[in-house]
């Protein structure tokens, strides 16, 4: 997810600086990437010093041994949280709203968590457009909107952080928008089934159960 947010971002015109806690590995990984070549690698450290809107590409349970560590340099920084959660959590709080708990003085916004890797990569992808924009200041929110037009999405503001937690609910359903679809083909498919088993088995006694499979299902 970093890496394909570091191209779009470089494609729309925008200077990026990548922080790392290995650097030098990292810079070597990018080396393969002839769009990465000149993208600067730096400490995690540096790059928050330097930096104002920074992108946690972070999986949520780093953010307590890497960020903390920093909070006094995240003051009136804006960070983008576009991580999601692996899978339901016990607690009532989404990874946007821990990130703000544990580095209070920055603004944290919600966004990016619901656009593919391959949607960030190919402008001709197939995936959604809108990016879901959530966090309490809301210049921070515009802020984030503007950078989402520039990279050629349609933010989708819905509104406070505490509207992450839908957000990220969102993502780990299977195919949300296939539901009703779903459901629809499955049912159509279990009464033609269960008329075809009636009709041979029952009314007709064309075949024997044995040949369920072989004879029925299979039939033209």
């Amino acid at each position: 997810m970093g890496r394909a947010l570091v191209k779009r971002l470089i494609f729309s015109g925008y200077q990026v600086l990548i922080g790392s806690r290995q650097p030098d590995d990292r810079r070597k990984l990018l080396n393969d990437d002839v769009y990465l070549n000149d993208v600067e690698v730096t400490s995690i450290d540096q790059c928050i010093e330097r930096n104002q809107i920074i992108f946690v590409a972070l999986h949520m349970e780093s953010y307590q041994s890497i960020l903390v560590v920093n909070t006094d340099k995240f003051q009136g920084k804006i960070l983008v949280d576009v991580s999601n959660q692996t899978k339901l959590q016990q607690i009532n709080l989404s990874n946007a709203e821990y990130l703000s708990s544990i580095v209070p003085h920055a603004y944290v916004i919600k966004a990016f968590n619901t656009v593919s890797t391959f949607v960030l990569e190919n402008d001709v992808a197939g995936g959604s457009r809108r990016v879901f924009i959530a966090g309490d200041n809301q210049f921070a929110r515009e802020t984030v909107s503007s950078i989402a037009r520039d990279m050629g999405f349609e933010p989708v503001n819905i509104g406070a952080l505490r509207a992450a937690r839908k957000i990220e609910l969102y993502v780990l359903s299977l195919f949300p928008q296939w539901k009703m679809p779903l459901i629809i083909a499955f049912t159509v498919f279990t009464l033609w089934l269960l008329y075809i088993i009636y009709y041979n088995f029952i009314d007709q006694k064309n075949f024997g159960w044995h040949q369920i499979f072989i004879c029925v299902l299979n039939k033209p």
